[in-house]
């Protein structure tokens, strides 16, 4: 999975309060064991320098606290709503045209969390992955906008590893959308795509 970046600045703002709810967790952590300790550290005074065996934990914990919210919390219907920030997890049915007229089906599977996404194409002689992706959310629709690497599956005619640039163009519902496509100068070719949401197990 890939880094992806959007057009707003939620993620410094998550990131900023993940921060302080460590802080104050680590401080009551501090506190609670000072409390606890008290009556031996007044004849073992050394025990109170274990508060600073305490102090790694609040890295400890902003980090369990990020992986929580990039693999499971931001997906949740309360913080989708509150970040603006959709779910494309799933299986999307592509029906496509290139700009030769040759018609042809194929898949994009989505695997998608706070902060990495991964786009893969699959088709009947070739597949693609995503390796530099843009989001971003307008009122009426989510675009995607990505880099990829597509290889064929074996050596057919004149197809060969190439790079192209896909803009989708996702519904609000999430259910369907649309994109354009351009590859680079060793394929020549663009194209359109038609999408439709085949599988949404791999949002829960």
């Amino acid at each position: 999975m890939k880094n992806y970046a959007i057009d707003n600045n939620i993620r410094d703002k998550v990131n900023r309060l993940i921060f302080i709810f460590s802080l104050i967790f680590a401080s009551f952590i501090m506190i609670t064991f000072n409390i606890l300790v008290s009556d031996i550290a007044v004849t073992n005074v050394w025990i109170i320098y274990l508060n600073i065996l305490i102090l790694p934990s609040l890295g400890g914990i902003d980090a369990f606290l990020k992986w929580v919210f990039d693999t499971k919390l931001w997906k949740t219907k309360v913080f989708m709503k509150l970040l603006n920030l959709p779910n494309l997890n799933g299986i999307w049915n592509i029906k496509g045209e290139n700009s030769l007229g040759y018609t042809y089906n194929g898949l994009i599977k989505i695997y998608q969390t706070f902060n990495k996404i991964s786009i893969k194409g699959l088709f009947d002689n070739s597949q693609s992955e995503n390796f530099e992706t843009f989001m971003s959310i307008s009122v009426n629709e989510i675009k995607l906008s990505y880099n990829y690497t597509n290889e064929p599956k074996k050596k057919e005619g004149t197809m060969g590893i190439h790079h192209g640039f896909a803009i989708i163009r996702f519904d609000k519902d999430l259910k369907n959308g649309t994109a354009k496509y351009f590859n680079d100068d060793f394929r020549g070719t663009q194209g359109v795509w038609s999408l439709s949401l085949a599988n949404i197990i791999s949002r829960d």
